[in-house]
């Protein structure tokens, strides 16, 4: 697992898919800081979930340049190795979020994450519509704060 705060907090969901899951979040990553974290893992993973692009939004990215963000994320990752990299999309917040973060961008961002995904030989994997409620925001029991996920939101979201 690489990704944000959102991939770090989720270290005991995570470890419930398998014993040999490695979570490297950190609170505050970028989509650029995971690619310049790239040459810090020493090891090659079977497998590699990324979860990372909240905080591009809230530092005002458009979904354009994460598009592009990713895109050198994942040549970053082919250029080491052929792993199998599963893109996971940026969840929905919830409508009173302290950050002012719109879904709309989120779900154009989503848009374009998944196309990468899809031209850099990458699966991409819509998590979000099993978090969110009708008007497409996080569902609030899903949430402690707006953005991060609850225990509910984790297990929600986690592939059964």
């Amino acid at each position: 697992m690489l990704g944000d705060s959102i991939t770090a907090q989720g270290e005991p969901y995570w470890s419930k898919l398998s014993a040999n899951i490695v979570n490297l979040g950190e609170s505050g990553d970028t989509i650029p800081k995971v690619t310049a974290r790239l040459v810090k893992i020493a090891q090659v993973p079977r497998c590699l979930f990324l979860l990372i692009g909240i905080n591009d939004l809230l530092n005002n990215a458009t979904p354009d340049e994460i598009a592009k963000q990713y895109a050198t994320l994942l040549d970053a990752i082919r250029a080491r190795s052929r792993t199998p990299v599963i893109v996971q999309s940026i969840f929905p917040v919830s409508t009173k979020n302290r950050w002012g973060q719109k879904n709309s961008a989120i779900e154009s961002a989503n848009a374009r994450i998944a196309a990468v995904a899809t031209t850099h030989n990458a699966q991409y994997l819509n998590l979000s519509a099993a978090l969110q409620g009708p008007d497409g925001a996080l569902q609030p029991a899903y949430t402690s704060d707006g953005i991060h996920l609850s225990e509910d939101g984790f297990t929600t979201a986690l592939p059964h």
